[in-house]
């Protein structure tokens, strides 16, 4: 940097450092009375702004991070964010003031993080540097419209950004509704309309209520939610239960979301249909649906009773139908395909029976949403596939849907080749149906094609899928009827699959062994606090603990649920191929 530059970026710097503080000054220009900071203002301040900052993955452009938290001793209801330049370089600050503290917050982290969140948005969007351009542009700050409007703007952006921080960190959507009732009940002299509020410079809070009101501000919020996030993993993990949970609270705080209501519906559908045996699918007399369920795993993960649960199938089927309504309302088109696609697969294992009326009116409603192609567009290929496949388990699939479907997974296979496993079970999954329908024929010809798509999918759908035996009983039947001998089930086994062990644990470089089912206080125990710590659900002790150093966080209530390995210093995780002596092998993080 020439020397220049440099004085030019200094003077920069200097000029923000006056500009700031005369924000700050002005603001306080009021008498304003020392209120006594005690260690309860401390404590939920300082809680609250950890949990905020450990949800900041970058900070770049601040010489100083994290910023300097100050509580100041006034009983003016009031937080600021400015940077000062310290000996560690440009540094910014948050000041939270013991009125807001106790006349806003009341003490309540909820309420809390959304006014530090706030703050902190501005220092992320580095508003003070867009008011010195201002500055320069227009010879002096003043309460001109474009300043104020400009000002505004910055305001409602740092009510957004500390709107998804405090959601992030798992704090509820009901404090930040109560941060900004609070304040619009202290600054009630603020009411202003907009076209009244060109002369301030920050919005009025109606404004800022009905800004953060509207619906894709709404959804972006939800899809911020600590809880919507984790519920997202949950799902994936085909981990249920605390999917339920999550979910259940996405719903709590957003009444109106419909992916929440739809995700909610789904895994409450999920752990029905995990809870069903083979004799209820043969009793169901459909194809192979795909879907999370089916699946034998952990009893840690599954639901603990088994067979037909019907108060389940009604709250699952429910929470579809709030989302299906609240979706036809906010025309939202993908998910209108999704919820209905859900809705008949419920009703192919409806708890007294498959019911092939509703099942079928709600697959026509979205084969018909599919066939739009600006609506299908919103759809992965893999979920048009998916949607496919479970109609032909409900229904009999004209050739033109088979190739269609078949067409679908090409296009996955060429855009997502790492699918490839998921490409095969759906497409073994459509011949299972396929076979079926060639079975109804009587046919001996269309009989030999139904034993060859059997054979093809037994050796591609794993044996823990609670299909694959009643599969297995349709080919050995089929066999003898063509006067063949039946494979047994191990020749099924493809000799050219070599799988590896499920990871359970990780090893770190001092020897400690982090596992799942580990109780989290043993682990304490031997590394100590976490840095900090999210919890996962409000009101529940399911938390998510960050031990940075160590490059692991854990998800833990009384036991270790899941390790989760995120930077370059995390432990190496060993793999290895089942049976003794078999082969390893180690992932790390950034390897490709």
């Amino acid at each position: 940097m020439s020397f220049l530059n440099l004085y030019s970026h200094i003077v920069k710097r200097m000029a923000l450092m006056t500009i700031a503080m005369t924000c700050v000054m002005s603001s306080l220009t009021a008498t304003t009375l020392q209120a006594e900071i005690t260690d309860r203002h401390r404590e939920v301040v300082q809680l609250t702004f950890d949990r905020l900052i450990a949800e900041i993955p970058t900070h770049d452009g601040w010489d100083v991070w994290p910023p300097v938290l100050a509580i100041e001793d006034s009983d003016v209801v009031q937080a600021i964010a400015f940077p000062s330049h310290t000996e560690g370089g440009y540094t910014p600050n948050v000041h939270v003031y013991v009125g807001l503290i106790e006349k806003v917050a009341h003490f309540d982290p909820d309420i809390l993080a959304f006014i530090v969140g706030h703050e902190i948005g501005h220092l992320m969007y580095f508003h003070g540097q867009a008011m010195l351009e201002r500055a320069e542009k227009f010879g002096k700050i003043k309460a001109s419209t474009a300043v104020t409007a400009a000002g505004r703007d910055q305001e409602l952006e740092a009510d957004f950004y500390g709107m998804q921080l405090a959601l992030k960190a798992g704090f509820s959507h009901r404090g930040i509704q109560q941060a900004l009732h609070g304040m619009s009940t202290v600054e009630a002299g603020q009411d202003y309309c907009s076209f009244q509020g060109l002369q301030f410079t920050h919005p009025s809070w109606d404004m800022r209520a009905s800004f953060l009101q509207r619906d894709e501000v709404q959804k972006e919020l939800w899809q911020s939610m600590i809880a919507f996030k984790n519920g997202v993993l949950f799902l994936e993990t085909e981990n249920y239960i605390h999917a339920e949970f999550c979910f259940r609270k996405v719903t709590e705080e957003f009444p109106d979301c419909n992916e929440g209501w739809a995700n909610l519906g789904y895994t409450l559908l999920m752990q029905y249909a995990d809870a069903l045996d083979e004799e209820d699918l043969r009793n169901f007399e459909i194809g192979h649906i795909v879907v999370g369920g089916f699946y034998r795993r952990p009893d840690s993960l599954s639901a603990q009773i088994r067979g037909i649960d019907e108060d389940l199938w009604f709250e699952a089927v429910g929470a579809l139908r709030e989302a299906l309504r609240i979706a036809e309302r906010k025309k939202v088109k993908d998910d209108l395909i999704l919820v209905r696609a859900n809705l008949a697969v419920a009703y192919l294992i409806h708890p007294a029976g498959k019911q092939v009326g509703e099942a079928e009116k709600y697959f026509v409603e979205a084969l018909k949403l599919l066939d739009n192609p600006e609506i299908a567009s919103t759809l992965d290929p893999l979920t048009r596939a998916t949607i496919l496949v479970n109609a032909g388990a409900g229904r009999p699939l004209d050739d033109s849907r088979i190739v269609q479907a078949l067409k679908e997974l090409s296009q996955v296979s060429k855009q997502q080749p790492a699918e490839e496993s998921r490409i095969e079970t759906l497409s073994a999954a459509l011949g299972y149906s396929h076979a079926m329908l060639l079975l109804s024929s009587g046919k001996s010809s269309d009989q030999s094609s139904a034993i060859k798509l059997l054979e093809r999918y037994l050796l591609t759908i794993s044996p823990a899928s609670a299909w694959w035996p009643v599969a297995y009983q349709e080919y050995a039947e089929l066999a003898k009827t063509l006067g063949k001998t039946p494979k047994s089930k191990d020749d099924f086994k493809s000799p050219g699959v070599q799988e590896w062990r499920i990871v359970t644990s990780v090893t770190l470089p001092d020897g400690t062994v982090v596992g799942l089912s580990q109780l989290f206080e043993d682990l304490q125990q031997r590394l100590g606090q976490p840095d900090t710590s999210n919890p996962i659900i409000e009101r529940t002790n399911l938390k998510r603990y960050y031990y940075t150093q160590h490059g692991i966080s854990i998800l833990a209530s009384r036991d270790i649920l899941g390790i989760f390995l995120s930077s370059a210093n995390s432990p190496v995780v060993q793999i290895n191929r089942p049976g003794l002596g078999g082969a390893s092998a180690e992932l790390r993080i950034g390897m490709e």
